[in-house]
């Protein structure tokens, strides 16, 4: 199995960036707890892709990103690809939370369509959220 061993994010998710007019936008509605995430991953012709999207709880669209996912097709199945999308809202959150800082630590809720990615995330921690943010 091909195993992620970096921890540059950049490399799994490029070009993950976002204006300063979008990263206004977006931490205005998560300090207003009015932000909502979506993720999807799926996979065709043997190539895995992820993406999300992030909203405001009406549907305004804040920010929307896909990519690739690399590995062997031994290993690309759908609930991979929509755990690395989650990975991939996750790494954005933190890009957000390191130019903006949020002191009252607000929640984003995030939906997936992948009843398997929920249950495998909590049956095997495969992301330490207190990593993740352990540095900001």
């Amino acid at each position: 199995m091909n195993r992620i061993t970096t921890t540059d994010y950049d490399e799994i998710f490029p070009n993950m960036n976002f204006s300063e007019e979008e990263g206004d936008k977006i931490n205005e509605a998560i300090s207003c707890g009015n932000v909502v995430a979506a993720t999807d991953g799926s996979v065709t012709n043997n190539m895995g892709s992820g993406a999300f999207c992030l909203s405001t709880k009406d549907g305004d669209i804040l920010f929307d990103y896909s990519f690739p996912i690399p590995g062997a097709i031994t290993d690309t199945h759908s609930t991979r690809t929509e755990m690395m999308a989650i990975l991939g809202v996750l790494i954005f959150l933190r890009k957000i939370h390191s130019k903006y800082k949020h002191p009252n630590k607000p929640n984003v809720l995030i939906y997936t369509d992948s009843k398997n990615a929920i249950k495998t995330a909590f049956e095997k921690i495969f992301v330490s959220i207190s990593n993740i943010f352990e540095n900001d």
